[in-house]
């Protein structure tokens, strides 16, 4: 029941101080059994230091986006519909998602981010359809890969790479090996016994 408007019970129920107010002026269309739980259970001092938390790592965030519950995926099948002969660069996507519909930022950091992805992509064009060394919003950052892995980095740990891939080569080898043994050792007892 909660998980849908979970928000807007919480805001009614912040108005009043006590746990009694908040249990009088129940919201209407909540039973009153189910208001009294759920006062019970945000009044907790767990629930009140989670919701604090929540808050402060809110606050912390250096690039808050703009897409909601919606998210960026959809934002991007979105894009992509409006306008299927030219899908959206990285450049764009970031600039609708970290904007908000009236045309102001989340933060003054994302300002400073939109300031200086505008001020590349207005010296070159084309560089907002680069890879990613020259993207103007990953800046040389290979995104899916944890926070700040670097094309360095990245190459850095490709002979590590070559020798596990080496490695899992050589087991898959020696397994077939072995399974050929088997059969061979199969074979020759059926051959014994039809002797």
């Amino acid at each position: 029941m909660w998980r849908n408007w979970k928000s807007s019970l919480r805001k009614h129920c912040d108005q009043y101080d006590t746990i009694l107010e908040r249990k009088r002026n129940r919201k209407s269309g909540v039973k009153k059994e189910e208001w009294d739980l759920f006062v019970d259970m945000e009044s907790t001092e767990l629930a009140c230091l989670c919701r604090e938390r929540g808050k402060e790592n809110r606050e912390m965030m250096k690039n808050p986006h703009t897409t909601g519950r919606r998210g960026s995926a959809r934002t991007v099948e979105e894009m992509v519909a409006n306008d299927p002969a030219n899908p959206p660069s990285r450049t764009d996507i970031f600039v609708v998602t970290h904007t908000r519909k009236n045309g102001t930022f989340v933060s003054e950091e994302v300002r400073q981010k939109m300031i200086k992805i505008n001020e590349i992509v207005a010296r070159d064009p084309s560089s907002k359809h680069k890879d990613l060394d020259h993207d103007p919003v990953a800046e040389g950052s290979r995104l899916g890969l944890g926070s700040g892995v670097s094309k360095t980095t990245l190459m850095a740990a490709a002979p590590y790479k070559r020798k596990a891939e080496e490695a899992e080569r050589s087991k898959v080898e020696f397994q077939s090996q072995i399974d050929d043994l088997k059969q061979q050792v199969i074979d020759g007892k059926k051959t014994q016994m039809e002797i």
